[in-house]
């Protein structure tokens, strides 16, 4: 599993597939790059709403309506551990998506997603938390991010490799760096033993509709 570098960490693991919410991180390629540019940022302090992630994937699959959401995991040195769920929405303003101009493809699509405006006060008091429990163990407390986005997919299942590729924003000042780039949904399927048809179906009255 890949880990950027820092004793405050941030693994993110993003899954375009119902019900598959795998950690991702070692299923796919962090750049240097971006390895070194997130050297010192820190989840437990950055500023939940103005976090950003950006999926791009093939322009057959939709994301599920209520099917995205980012996870908060504190893990502490005596094994215990608590993780909280908060909820995506989209960010579809043209201010938030001209910064994903540069990060389109051909025959992909690229959304970007926020904690949802409800949930941001709750986020924050889990940062706190987590705040306090480094300083309460120091080097033994490690706080951890992951993201969650169930799909479905227009049309029949294509054949081949299935990319989608994370981008992160760490705030507001900050461009887009890609995370883990061209994660094969079909590789990653199989290897957990899921069957694609299933994981990915057919987009229903709740696919959100297209961007």
């Amino acid at each position: 599993m890949t880990t950027v570098a820092s004793p405050r960490s941030i693994r993110l693991a993003p899954a375009l597939a119902a019900g598959l919410s795998l950690l991702l991180a070692g299923c796919g390629h962090v750049p240097l790059t971006t390895m070194a540019k997130l050297r010192n940022f820190d989840i437990a302090t950055a500023d939940p709403a103005q976090l950003r992630v950006a999926i791009r994937a093939p322009d057959w699959l939709e994301p599920r309506e209520g099917g995205a959401a980012i996870l908060f995991k504190l893990k502490q040195g005596d094994g215990a551990q608590r993780e909280e769920r908060f909820a995506l929405e989209p960010a579809e303003e043209p201010a938030e998506t001209a910064q994903l101009a540069a990060h389109r493809l051909p025959g992909e699509r690229i959304r970007a997603w926020r904690i949802a405006a409800a949930e941001v006060a709750r986020a924050r008091a889990f940062q706190e938390e987590g705040r306090a429990a480094r300083l309460a163990r120091p080097g033994r407390t490690q706080f951890t991010v992951a993201t969650a986005l169930d799909g479905c997919r227009r049309g029949a299942l294509r054949e081949g490799p299935i990319l989608t590729t994370t981008l992160l924003r760490t705030d507001a000042a900050a461009p887009y760096l890609p995370l883990l780039v061209d994660v094969d949904l079909r590789k990653v399927t199989r290897e957990a033993g899921k069957d694609l048809d299933a994981e990915l179906p057919a987009c229903g009255k709740s696919a959100m509709r297209a961007g």
